[in-house]
């Protein structure tokens, strides 16, 4: 074989093969849930943590960044220009920002920065963008998405059983928050947001289906409530408000309701907590703002007072350096991106994103974490937009 029919090889059954991204998906998303769990069990019982397992897990997104980089060379006719716009500025931003630090910081270190610090935050945020962008022009990618999806339902479903054997004989091992005193419960699972992402979005998934399975959508939404993560409910309150509730009036009367709720929170909220410790702990030394934002408020405070702040980081961003995040979407791509990334990551979500009903896991993602800065969580947010779209919708396998 010549390298001619060797680079014809490797464009037809790799860089542009569905099935292949498919099996990376698949690896991936495999090898994440098995690490976590591992060091789930380590940090539960050993009271330790396999660096090993994180640095292969670093490794295998890194090769992943490598073949979706030549999967675009292949597919660059293809892939809608914004992507390319979106990626490159925000990775231009990127290093305006690194090279600026690096003169100012005689310490500064590229291997230190791309594996713990802002490249590695940088390489988060940017691999779902070549994702999103090679996903969506490969042929029979619905029919792999579907595939995809239906395995991780299974999954999850299976992992509901640990959940709820979680809640009933109250093993520490399948808690959310595990030796920490709050109320929560994932099974097998251990990165907290990214969980509820898993769950909210194949609830999403469900719920837009028009041939629905409502035992499914039981589970799930049940599976959402044990999770014990406030992500999880508002996905869950999301999905009910827009998408289950048809009636106009019942949806005025519950917005009014829970604007009522909200406003009136420095009254019943004292009283609920007082049933957890933990919360009750989180209340009095933070206030009802602080418990409902898990602390997210005082991280803004954080960094709004230690960062530093011009013209050029308006637009530009480095304001702090990761990981002094907010964790909440707006917040940290202006910190890190300044308007300028701010305004072209919204510019490819919403590339994609033409339903509004398909930006729930984003509008979540406004309060919390978990969705833009978890590259896999963005892979599977991906797949669910693909084969929920108005257009595909006909053709889901859910």
């Amino acid at each position: 074989m010549n390298k001619y029919k060797f680079i014809e090889w490797c464009r037809a059954n790799i860089f542009e093969s569905a099935n292949f991204h498919y099996k990376v998906l698949v690896i991936l998303i495999s090898y994440f849930l098995f690490n976590r769990f591992i060091r789930k069990i380590s940090f539960v019982y050993l009271n330790t943590d396999f660096l090993t397992l994180k640095v292969l897990e670093g490794a295998l997104f890194g090769l992943t960044y490598l073949i979706l980089i030549i999967s675009v060379c292949f597919l660059r006719k293809k892939i809608p220009k914004i992507v390319f716009f979106c990626w490159f500025g925000l990775i231009s931003v990127f290093f305006i920002n690194e090279i600026r630090y690096a003169y100012l910081n005689i310490n500064y270190s590229i291997l230190e920065s791309l594996t713990s610090t802002q490249g590695f935050y940088a390489a988060k945020l940017t691999l779902p963008i070549l994702f999103w962008g090679v996903w969506g022009v490969l042929k029979n990618n619905l029919t792999y998405g579907a595939k995809f999806i239906k395995h991780l339902k299974a999954f999850l479903i299976v992992n509901l059983v640990f959940i709820i054997s979680g809640v009933i004989f109250g093993v520490s091992l399948f808690e959310s928050y595990p030796l920490t005193g709050r109320w929560g419960y994932n099974g097998l699972l251990s990165h907290g947001t990214t969980n509820s992402g898993f769950y909210g979005m194949i609830l999403l998934g469900l719920s837009l289906n028009n041939r629905g399975d409502w035992n499914k959508i039981f589970l799930f939404s049940m599976g959402l409530i044990m999770l014990g993560h406030k992500a999880a409910l508002l996905y869950l309150i999301l999905i009910i408000y827009f998408i289950w509730i048809k009636d106009k009036v019942v949806k005025k009367s519950l917005f009014w309701i829970g604007l009522i709720f909200v406003f009136s929170s420095s009254y019943w909220f004292p009283k609920a907590v007082k049933y957890s410790n933990f919360w009750n702990s989180i209340y009095e030394n933070h206030g009802v703002l602080g418990a409902l934002l898990s602390l997210r408020n005082e991280n803004i405070s954080n960094v709004f007072s230690s960062g530093e702040f011009g013209v050029f980081n308006m637009f530009f961003g480095g304001v702090v350096r990761y990981p002094n995040d907010v964790e909440m979407m707006l917040f940290d791509l202006f910190i890190f991106y300044g308007v300028i990334g701010v305004l072209l990551y919204f510019l490819f979500i919403f590339k994609y994103v033409k339903e509004w009903f398909l930006a729930i896991p984003i509008i979540v993602a406004f309060f919390g974490g978990g969705l833009y800065e978890s590259p896999l969580a963005m892979f599977v947010f991906g797949v669910i937009i693909f084969n929920n779209s108005k257009k595909y919708r006909s053709i889901n396998d859910f």
